[in-house]
C-alpha cells in the first residue's frame, strides 16, 4: 500500500486520507494519525540517528469511501467523567477531536 496521508481536513473530527477502496480501504478500519517532529533525534551516546518523533494527532475509524479516498472520524472517547458517563448511558459517546491535524500528516491501519 502506498504512504497514507491526511489529504484534506473536514473539521476537528473528520479527516480525508489519501487511500480507498481501490487501495482496500473498509468502513470501519481504524487508523492512527500522526506528525512528525522538525528535530531528528540522535542518540546521545553513540550520535546515531533514531529518526523523527511520531506527533500522534488521534485515532479515527473510516466512516465513508470513495474509489481514491477515504473519510476517517475520530473515535477517541472523551475521558470518562459523570457527563460522559451520562451520555454513555443514554447511547450518545462523545469523541475527543484530533489534535493540530495538517494536511500531509501520516496515518498507519492499526
Amino acid at each position: 500500500m502506498k504512504a497514507v496521508r491526511v489529504a484534506h481536513i473536514i473539521d476537528n473530527h473528520s479527516l480525508v486520507l489519501n487511500v480507498g477502496r481501490s487501495d482496500g480501504i473498509e468502513t470501519g478500519q481504524r487508523f492512527l494519525v500522526y506528525g512528525l517532529s522538525d528535530d531528528e533525534i540522535t542518540d546521545p551516546e553513540t550520535g546515531r540517528s533514531l529518526g523523527y518523533l511520531e506527533l500522534v494527532r488521534g485515532t479515527g475509524s473510516v466512516s465513508y469511501i470513495q474509489d481514491e479516498m477515504c473519510v476517517i472520524t475520530s473515535d477517541k472517547p472523551v475521558p470518562a467523567s459523570t457527563t460522559a458517563m451520562v451520555r454513555a448511558i443514554s447511547g450518545t459517546v462523545e469523541y475527543q477531536p484530533f489534535t493540530s491535524p495538517a494536511v500531509g500528516d501520516y496515518a498507519r491501519e492499526i
